[in-house]
């Protein structure tokens, strides 16, 4: 389900299979606006007390971000703030079409976007993960389960250097 697609179902599912991946991955994850009505789309602890807030834009088709996609990250960032202790560090992280601001968008310091395209190539490294560990039950070996998390830029210390992008301006 981590496609994008502009129907309302299709978001709610995309937004349930960014959870699911954190936890296929490792880390813990929720989903705290479904959960508690407020917060990001997705949340995810990758341990240090280091998280990933996370607004999933699945549903946009326009090739720009919009100011109030960016905005919406900011409060996330600021329920974040709110919510967790000042000894914890947070990455704004949003998944949208393009990575060009539209000229009235700003984003958060520290910003990453991890676009469509790249999403498609995240998908793939997913399924070389899985059946990379699906051969001679390496599932079972947790150093082979380390391995692969890093071959394929999907643990924690990797995952967003990899994966993510700095918004540009237009």
């Amino acid at each position: 389900d981590l496609h994008p697609n502009p129907d309302l179902a299709a978001t709610v599912r995309f937004e349930q299979a960014m959870l699911d991946l954190g936890l296929h991955l490792g880390v813990g994850a929720q989903r705290p606006e479904r959960d508690t009505g407020e917060g990001p789309d997705d949340l995810w602890s990758l341990g240090e007390l280091a998280y990933l807030v996370i607004e999933c834009k699945s549903g946009v088709t326009a090739g720009v971000i919009y100011r109030h996609d960016s905005e919406q990250l900011s409060y996330s960032m600021d329920w974040f703030a709110e919510k967790y202790d000042q000894s914890c560090s947070a990455t704004p992280i949003l998944i949208p079409k393009s990575a060009t601001l539209h000229h009235n968008a700003s984003a958060r310091p520290g910003t990453q976007l991890i676009t469509f395209d790249r999403l498609a190539e995240l998908r793939d490294a997913v399924t070389k993960f899985a059946a990379a560990l699906a051969g001679d039950n390496a599932f079972k070996d947790p150093d082979e389960v380390a391995k692969q998390l890093a071959t394929w830029h999907l643990n924690a210390k990797q995952f967003i250097v990899h994966w993510g992008t700095a918004p540009q301006k237009k």
